[in-house]
């Protein structure tokens, strides 16, 4: 298989499972974004149950608020992500060449993420601080400035870069232990060999997900908080007032309202989706690197003969005297 086909069948299939993914795990990720830009030292911190209330209080597609922006992230994350890996393909490790190609995607694709925690996280706020997080693109763009759609890059990027890292050295070295038992050439022959693998996989890769989900979970918190933070503000006197909320400073402050537990909500859903997402990064990898294999092999081509000039039937093991003549050729 040609590379130009190998990186066009990767990129279909991690798109459209992306998408899928997508679509089913919006609700879970407005719930959470909900929860986490209520949660405030003037009030308790709201339940999930509340913020799926809330959120359906409208119509049931509030389940679905943000979706334009999560789509939008889901269909260029999985290009930003292959240009990245394929840019170091074959010069570094692995696990190193996922980490920095998931560094390059979450960069790339940031924006898209700031749009959609804003339109999902204004479920259980009040009516006056959702008024900043529903402006258009363009209004915040203008506003507050270019490099506003960039808020909460650094907590993402830690989020996200140790989260793929975690991932891939416990799938690698789980696979190995778990998987290494099956002959290459069994699953090769045998279909319920190869079924077997495919779920082990999934079922390896989900629990890594899940693991790496909860592991980064304070710095998920501390990204939503930054990307809600309300920039501009007006005094007294009616001047407007630009103020950045700091990464260390979120940090503070979620503890001095909170405590610990702060940095823990949202954990349930985020770990769901995860898991469920890990389902299908298992076979998916164990695909890529089939296509991988065979992306190395020669071209196979058939080789066709075309007919006897001497119309003659020849045994295998036949001598000059056993030839025998067809007749009437």
């Amino acid at each position: 298989m040609e590379s130009s086909s190998e990186f066009t069948v990767l990129l279909r299939g991690s798109t459209l499972g992306g998408v899928v993914l997508c679509v089913a795990g919006t609700p879970l990720d407005v719930a959470r974004h909900a929860v986490q830009a209520a949660a405030s030292r003037k009030q308790p911190s709201p339940g999930f149950m509340e913020a799926f209330r809330a959120s359906v209080a409208p119509a049931t597609t509030g389940l679905w608020r943000g979706l334009t922006p999560a789509v939008a992230y889901s269909v260029t994350a999985p290009l930003a992500f292959l240009l990245g890996y394929e840019a170091q393909r074959g010069g570094t490790e692995v696990i190193q060449a996922g980490m920095a190609a998931r560094a390059f995607q979450t960069a790339a694709c940031q924006p898209f993420d700031f749009f959609r925690t804003c339109r999902q996280a204004v479920v259980l706020l009040p009516e006056k601080e959702q008024l900043h997080l529903l402006r258009s693109s363009w209004d915040v763009v203008t506003q507050d400035g270019p490099r506003t759609v960039w808020r909460g890059l650094i907590p993402t990027l830690w989020r996200d870069v140790p989260a793929s890292g975690i991932f891939w050295w416990g799938y690698l070295g789980l696979s190995n232990a778990v998987l290494s038992n099956v002959e290459h050439w069994e699953e090769t022959f045998d279909p319920a060999a190869a079924r077997k693998r495919a779920l082990q996989s999934a079922g390896i890769s989900s629990v890594c997900a899940a693991v790496a989900a909860v592991a980064t979970q304070p710095l998920d918190v501390i990204k939503t908080k930054m990307q809600t933070y309300r920039m501009i503000t007006s005094n007294r006197e009616g001047f407007r007032r630009k103020k950045v909320q700091r990464f260390f400073k979120t940090i503070r402050d979620i503890y001095s309202a909170l405590g610990w537990r702060g940095f823990w909500l949202g954990v349930a859903p985020r770990m769901v989706c995860a898991a469920v997402g890990g389902l299908l990064l298992g076979p998916f990898f164990e695909f890529g690197q089939l296509i991988s294999e065979d992306s190395s092999r020669p071209l196979r081509r058939p080789l066709i003969l075309g007919d006897d000039p001497g119309k003659t039937i020849v045994h295998p093991r036949s001598t000059r005297d056993m030839f025998i003549e067809v007749k009437g050729a």
